[in-house]
């Protein structure tokens, strides 16, 4: 599920402040400061990424989306995303770096994580490659089977779940 695209080489250039026009919406403000998003970060605005949930009953859960815009608020970078599975959900303003909440109490900025991540790409089997591999950008390869320790993403209700292999409890099936 989900794959890496392309970037292409053409360049976004962002305001770096913002006004609020009372809807929720941020607005370009006049001023004068500019900044180069690309240069920071290796995401731009239509690019299709993952992006952390930290409500409750989706903590930890990666959701498909696609960057609609990008913006530096309050000193913070955020980007407004469109959830691909959630057709329904409104695009929202996410920042690009949270702490989570096992840390909020705590006043260190280095708890900080980030919400983003390139989508997970296509795998197939080291056997694969010749068959599937040509067809794909990038691909993982998985050459040897599962076994205790792994860390994997689970797909499950829409969102990616990581968690590690604890047991193997038969072919294909893990805890």
């Amino acid at each position: 599920p989900g794959s890496i695209l392309p970037r292409s080489s053409e360049s976004q250039v962002f305001q770096d402040t913002w006004a609020w026009d009372g809807s929720g919406t941020p607005r370009n403000s006049d001023s004068v400061g500019w900044l180069r998003m690309d240069l920071i970060l290796p995401f731009k605005v239509g690019d299709a990424v993952e992006i952390r949930s930290y409500n409750v009953g989706y903590r930890g859960a990666w959701f498909r989306c696609k960057i609609t815009d990008m913006c530096i608020r309050s000193g913070h970078m955020e980007c407004q995303v469109e959830y691909i599975d959630y057709p329904d959900e409104r695009r929202k303003w996410n920042r690009l770096y949270k702490i989570p909440p096992k840390c909020r109490n705590q006043k260190a900025t280095q708890n900080r994580e980030i919400m983003l991540r390139p989508p997970f790409p296509q795998w197939c089997w080291e056997n694969d490659i010749r068959e599937h591999g040509p067809q794909m950008d990038v691909v993982a390869v998985v050459s040897s089977p599962w076994k205790v320790g792994d860390l994997i993403d689970w797909w499950y209700t829409d969102c990616f779940w990581t968690g590690k292999i604890i047991e193997l409890l038969g072919d294909d099936k893990v805890k």
